[in-house]
């Protein structure tokens, strides 16, 4: 059976078409879900995934960020479960710090090793803060 909302949405085929008999609206509201789960066409020129085999200092800077708040979060996950914070907390830092080490897991792909242990150096190296802003009145 055919909702308000379709009708609305095909009103203009229905339109052209004119009268039509119960049959002709069906193919027409079939014809209109199908192209709605189609979606709309694709580009054929769609920008293609290319993966290079090195990292600029922007991304480098990027993962470095990443590991920091990977390894902030680790940190933050062992104290509430040493203090016995609400499950639902920790499931969902869980979650958040997966997601984490699959956008790092990303961002080397195709990424030669030596290249990965010299960045991954150089994230140990690294001391990484966040400074809390405090605005004074004059």
């Amino acid at each position: 059976m055919a909702t308000i909302r379709e009708i609305l949405e095909a009103r203009n085929e229905i339109a052209i078409e004119g009268p039509s008999s119960l049959e002709q609206l069906e193919k027409i509201l079939t014809r209109k879900r199908s192209e709605k789960k189609d979606g709309p066409p694709k580009q054929k020129w769609a920008r293609q995934d290319v993966r290079k085999d090195y990292m600029n200092r922007a991304e480098r800077e990027e993962f470095m960020i990443l590991a920091a708040m990977a390894g902030k979060l680790e940190e933050v996950i062992d104290n509430w479960e040493k203090h016995n914070r609400p499950r639902e907390r920790i499931k969902w830092a869980r979650t958040s710090l997966t997601f984490l080490y699959k956008a790092m897991d990303d961002c080397v792909i195709g990424i030669p090793l030596e290249t990965i242990a010299q960045i991954v150096r150089e994230v140990g190296l690294c001391t990484i803060g966040v400074i809390e802003y405090e605005p004074r009145r004059r």
